[in-house]
């Protein structure tokens, strides 16, 4: 069992001007508990966050003395009880504190317990986790609030360990604290699994993952019609799903010489929306790479990547294509090492809308972007504790794409090209990069 305390205030005399200061306190507890052999673990974690986004004011009068060598309370504390009670300097300490501690416990909780066992070359989990809309913590400003559910997973070897099996579900919702209308609380689930197989030397090792991910709520489009006729739609409805495949490939070989480890991959995902057409997309990438070793004395890295990606019902359609290769060679051992590398990058595509509706003007944009890239360095390490590198780098891009005004007039259409928003020539810039780094180790 563990317990935590983090405080986080900013010194509002410190600052002049252009932020707003905040205070920020977190308490919580950790619980693990396992047998002695870890085959059954269970794990828990409860932490309750008071966030102020802007303490430049002070407290408000009702609030001052009542907690501020804990937090500042005013119109920006999170959470708020209601604007009518946060905002009443006529209210009582005690109805005060006794609004914020039921909000605290709605609002500011976050809970994670997790339950694992390990049995029969099975690692199956259970987790459950509940995070309320108003837990900020500046000690982990990434974590997703409002959001409850639960997910299941299990990890398993087959065939004498060379065959590993991953299943995973998740189930999600938000709404926590019930601000919401029953229709429009969005459910999330996402359903995932895959293997690995480990061949025999002399095959390639292959691997296979797969998601499939979706929204939901039971919000319905309404259709209105006003006093005057018109007619207008309420509601937000929200049904959509992704889903994604992937297969890898790996083979380690000798050859003339050099290790060699060759990769392949292939990655395929789809996104679509039953109430917006328009934003099914489709995103495939081909990859391979080959990495060689020669002892220590050379290793080199070539990689090649092809993505397409289509979006707004194949208006729209952009290829990409990356390349680069490098290399390490030490001419001293343990103490000096030349690097070089060669990156490029291309994009070609663009939007290219219908045009059987001649009633509208359309926006046809073209996409021709390159991006290339030459690095030398050198890094050296002497007296044993101290490391010193330079490197230089020479970039160069360029575009050339454009944006084309098509107009329909006099039964035909007409076309503007306008260059990279409206500047006469395409862009084209190239930049020198110099790199100095110094390390010491004790």
């Amino acid at each position: 069992v563990s317990l935590n305390v983090m405080k986080i205030k900013d010194e509002t005399t410190s600052i002049d001007y252009g932020i707003s200061p905040k205070d920020n306190v977190v308490f919580g507890y950790d619980f693990n508990l396992h047998t002695p052999n870890r085959r059954f673990r269970l794990s828990s974690e409860t932490a309750l966050s008071l966030f102020n986004s802007n303490i430049s004011g002070g407290a408000m009068l009702s609030a001052q003395g009542m907690a501020e060598n804990i937090i500042i309370v005013n119109p920006y504390f999170d959470p708020l009880p209601t604007d009518s009670i946060i905002t009443d300097e006529a209210i009582d300490n005690f109805t005060l504190a006794k609004a914020l501690l039921k909000e605290l416990k709605e609002s500011a909780m976050a809970h994670r317990t997790s339950f694992t066992v390990s049995i029969l070359r099975h690692d199956l989990t259970i987790d459950y986790k509940k995070i309320g809309r108003s837990f900020h913590s500046l000690g982990s400003p990434s974590v997703q609030t409002d959001i409850q559910g639960f997910s299941l997973s299990d990890r398993f070897s087959i065939y004498n360990n060379k065959i590993f099996i991953n299943i995973g579900y998740d189930n999600y919702q938000d709404n926590v604290n019930g601000r919401k209308a029953d229709d429009e609380v969005l459910h999330k689930s996402t359903f995932s699994s895959g293997f690995s197989y480990y061949t025999p030397q002399q095959y390639p090792n292959i691997s296979f993952n797969t998601s499939l991910y979706s929204r939901s709520n039971d919000a319905k489009i309404e259709i209105i019609t006003l006093p005057d006729g018109r007619e207008i739609s309420t509601g937000n409805p929200v049904k959509d799903a992704s889903s994604s495949y992937n297969i890898a490939l790996d083979k380690s070989f000798k050859y003339s010489g050099f290790d060699h480890n060759a990769a392949f991959s292939y990655n395929l995902s789809t996104s679509s929306d039953e109430y917006n057409p328009d934003q099914k997309s489709v995103l495939s990438t081909v990859a391979i790479g080959l990495s060689s070793y020669q002892g220590r004395k050379l290793n080199t890295n070539f990689s090649l990547s092809l993505s397409g990606q289509n979006t707004m019902g194949g208006d729209n359609t952009t290829n990409y294509t990356g390349l680069s290769g490098g290399s390490r060679y030490t001419l001293i051992d343990n103490a000096v090492w030349l690097d070089g590398a060669v990156n490029t990058t291309f994009a070609k595509g663009g939007w290219s809308p219908s045009l059987e509706d001649t009633s509208l003007s359309q926006v046809k944009s073209e996409l021709n972007f390159r991006r290339l890239e030459f690095s030398l360095g050198l890094d050296t390490r002497f007296a044993r504790k101290h490391r010193f590198g330079i490197s230089t780098s020479l970039v160069s891009h360029s575009d050339d794409g454009y944006n084309e005004q098509l107009t329909w007039e006099n039964g035909a259409w007409s076309s503007e090209k306008k260059f990279n928003r409206d500047q006469p020539n395409y862009i084209k810039q190239n930049d020198f990069i110099l790199r100095m780094n110094y390390s010491m180790s004790f």
